[in-house]
């Protein structure tokens, strides 16, 4: 799986914007640091403006940090960045909550894995004879999980109960 490269090139684009922003704001915030420390970088009205300004700055340049470092960073696929037993586990949850019915449109809305993780983590499950494949009137394919199921009681009575 890899990322569209529209997408790619758009978060290039504003990890360098973010970058060029993180630079300029940063110039400030030495201009503003020189200022207070009496280098007079720029004439100033009071000490209390250079301290809104080396907040006001700071600021700027730590939020243009972290939007460069997302623009140049690790994309990771949704669902990926979960380890294969934690999906599986994901998946066991999910189906104690729906009374051990799920379908696959079930399990990717609700754990966030492509339709394609799901669909082969639900047929591993099916191969380890941990769910079953049952099929709705309506033709949906269920996934069912028969140790989750709602136990119904038995029919009969024994003696002294």
């Amino acid at each position: 799986m890899s990322e569209n490269p529209n997408t790619s090139l758009l978060r290039k684009g504003l990890g360098l914007i973010g970058g060029g922003s993180a630079l300029f704001s940063l110039m400030f915030v030495a201009m503003t640091i020189a200022n207070l420390f009496g280098l007079k970088a720029y004439e100033s009205k009071s000490a209390g403006v250079d301290f809104a300004l080396l907040i006001l700055f700071s600021g700027t340049t730590l939020a243009s940090f972290f939007f460069a470092r997302w623009g140049f960073g690790k994309t990771t696929p949704p669902g990926q960045q979960l380890h294969k037993d934690e999906q599986i586990r994901l998946i066991l949850s999910l189906a104690k909550r729906h009374a051990g019915e799920l379908s696959l449109l079930e399990v990717a809305a609700e754990t966030q894995l492509s339709l394609e993780q799901s669909k082969v983590l639900l047929e591993d499950l099916v191969t380890s004879q941990l769910a079953q494949m049952d099929i709705r009137p309506d033709g949906v394919m269920l996934y069912v999980f028969p140790e989750f199921r709602p136990e119904t009681p038995p029919s009969y009575q024994l003696p002294g109960e």
